[in-house]
């Protein structure tokens, strides 16, 4: 196992070393503490800091959340409602049932208590701005002046961000958007006969058969398998043997694959305050992001500020087919090695616990949607001082599928 560790360490840090970013779990998620430049989170703190200079009674705290997490733009804040009509020209038709509903092979994954009850909405949906490729024609081209590199203009307006009041916001989150843009169980059964329990002289034998099973659940242990030799996940069905770490990752190019219809990406802008006397973070639920409406593929979390509080990290699990556990033969009620080998409980919902990524000030982490995640607990580190974490979220529309956006939808706020 641990020449199984390590090869893969080095094989990583080959990658690492060309472009800064670090594959930090094996289903998808990266991490990144030099890919965004120490300039652009500084001028990301100074132009967030108008949102944060307002009255209290202006804030916009996250229900349930014990007025810890600060919700500067939100993307449920004035979404598309699919009421009020705008302009001229034909209402899009809404999904019948039989269109939104799921497959019945992807229901039998989850248990019957943790399964969304609407996965598809036909009432709400999260508005994207436009992002194009080029600074053509860009409003905010004296920012693109001094970055002359930036190729990524937003197009539209972000839903709950005045695009003349923060201008100079802006201008960050498209460098931001751009920066971004890169089991063996042993069987008593098989226990040599003098190694078992013999039977008693008095003991009858409905007595020896309930002792033997009880004695094979003391000392049946679950045998992890050895990985073998590490294979790279992307040589495991390839004949290149001479396939570099960064092949896998230039196989997807935004900017080539979608740089005439351009993206779509749904802007989230939060703060989480803990107090003296409000000193615990009790950490979030299981999720993915969004309803299969919103059409959200992909997340990139940039932690551009924190303070004083402990280590917190990001925790990831995925949906596992256990279709492959039904090849596995076992002794009935025998089925301890589901958990060590495989993560999950007998009776429970078909998910992996793959792993965990710090959350510290500078770093960038992204993953796709098919992985569900969650924020772990964290509290103050000094309990006589106030603490914050900042972030910035970016989620990605799929590029293959055009949304309802903030280019088809006026702005509904007053201010």
């Amino acid at each position: 196992m641990a020449d199984w560790i390590i090869a893969e360490l080095q094989y990583k840090s080959e990658a690492f070393k060309t472009d800064g970013i670090i594959s930090a779990l094996t289903s998808g998620v990266f991490k990144s503490d030099c890919l965004i430049p120490a300039s652009v989170k500084e001028s990301l703190k100074a132009a967030v800091a108008r949102l944060e200079q307002v009255h209290e009674a202006q804030k916009d705290y996250h229900p349930h959340s014990k007025n810890q997490v600060l919700d500067l733009v939100h993307p449920s804040i004035f979404p598309l409602d699919g009421i009020t009509k705008s302009g001229i020209g034909e209402i899009i038709p809404i999904p019948s049932k039989s269109e939104t509903k799921l497959a019945s092979d992807a229901l039998r994954f989850a248990h019957s208590l943790h399964r969304m009850k609407c996965p598809f909405s036909d009432k709400f949906q999260w508005l994207p701005c436009g992002v194009a490729f080029g600074s053509t024609n860009n409003p905010r081209k004296d920012s693109h002046a001094q970055n002359p590199s930036i190729e990524c203009t937003i197009t539209s307006y972000i839903n709950n961000l005045h695009p003349d009041k923060h201008n100079e916001l802006y201008g960050v989150l498209e460098q931001r958007i751009d920066y971004t843009k890169c089991i063996y169980e042993p069987d008593p059964d098989n226990i040599p006969e003098k190694d078992r329990p013999q039977r008693l002289p008095d003991e009858n034998k409905e007595a020896y058969q309930q002792r033997i099973e009880e004695w094979g659940w003391e000392v049946r242990k679950v045998a992890q398998p050895e990985p073998g030799k590490f294979v790279p996940e992307e040589k495991v069905n390839s004949y290149d043997d001479d396939k570099k770490p960064l092949d896998e990752r230039k196989t997807v190019n935004l900017q080539r694959d979608y740089g005439k219809t351009g993206l779509q990406v749904i802007v989230k802008l939060t703060n989480i305050h803990l107090t003296p006397e409000n000193n615990k973070y009790d950490g979030g639920s299981w999720h993915v992001e969004g309803q299969l409406n919103k059409h959200i593929c992909a997340s990139a979390l940039f932690y551009y500020d924190s303070s004083s509080i402990t280590e917190s990290r990001l925790g990831f699990r995925q949906m596992v087919s256990f279709y492959d556990a039904d090849e596995v033969s076992y002794e009935q009620d025998h089925h301890s090695w589901l958990k060590e080998v495989f993560g999950f409980e007998d009776q429970e919902s078909t998910v992996q616990e793959i792993g965990s990524v710090l959350c510290k000030a500078g770093r960038l982490v992204t993953f796709p949607n098919s992985l569900q995640h969650r924020v772990h607990p964290f509290e103050l580190d000094d309990p006589t001082q106030p603490s914050h974490r900042k972030i910035l979220v970016l989620f990605l529309v799929d590029p293959n599928t055009r949304i309802i956006s903030t280019a088809n939808v006026p702005a509904q706020r007053a201010d």
